[in-house]
């Protein structure tokens, strides 16, 4: 658990310092052009009132720049996802390699990069946010005693979560988890388990 939460911590801290840098340069280039202007002695009307216009024109194409800052805020503030996620974002799927302020990057099984504006992004799911989960379903015939078999799953799920491999990716132990269907030949069950994220 603790191995998992430095992870945790760890791939938050990323995800942070990601978003800080772009801030940081946007900051340092205002920063620096403020010191130009001050050193080359220029007069601040002219140049307000060209950056006054250009403001103006670009506000106007700039809403959906402003909503790509503020869902970017609220993604990270709100610890929907983290570098390392395995995510789906509006159809797509993926590792999230990158998260600024603006944009989501994706990563799918495929090797292809998806770039998300994050005023885009109304639904995620995080498929591995705290742990992921294992379904395994099993068949069995319609005479056998569920109640043994019960024993039977339990009682191996136990083991492997004592088995040492195992254990490093289990977060609790494979049980039976209910009857998921009745099929022509057989009855098919549900076993699960809670695993470490991503496992």
């Amino acid at each position: 658990s603790e191995i998992v939460d430095n992870d945790e911590y760890r791939r938050r801290v990323a995800t942070a310092l990601s978003v800080f840098k772009t801030v940081w340069r946007m900051f340092v280039v205002i920063i620096g052009f403020t010191i130009l202007v001050a050193k080359l002695e220029m007069p601040l009307g002219p140049i307000t009132a060209v950056f006054g216009a250009i403001g103006v024109a670009l506000g106007f194409g700039a809403q959906s720049l402003v909503k790509d800052f503020i869902n970017g805020l609220f993604i990270i503030s709100e610890n929907q996802y983290k570098i390392g996620d395995y995510v789906s974002i509006e159809g797509l799927e993926g590792k999230v390699e990158y998260v600024t302020m603006r944009i989501t990057v994706l990563r799918d099984m495929d090797g292809n990069v998806h770039y998300i504006p994050n005023s885009n992004v109304r639904t995620a799911t995080n498929q591995t946010s705290g742990f992921s989960r294992m379904v395994v379903k099993v068949n069995v015939a319609f005479d056998c005693d569920l109640k043994e078999v019960e024993k039977v799953i339990n009682t191996t799920g136990e083991e492997f979560y004592a088995d040492e491999q195992w254990r490093l990716k289990l977060k609790e132990a494979p049980h039976l988890a209910r009857v998921a269907d009745f099929e022509d030949s057989s009855i098919s069950l549900s076993i699960w388990a809670r695993t470490k994220p991503g496992n």
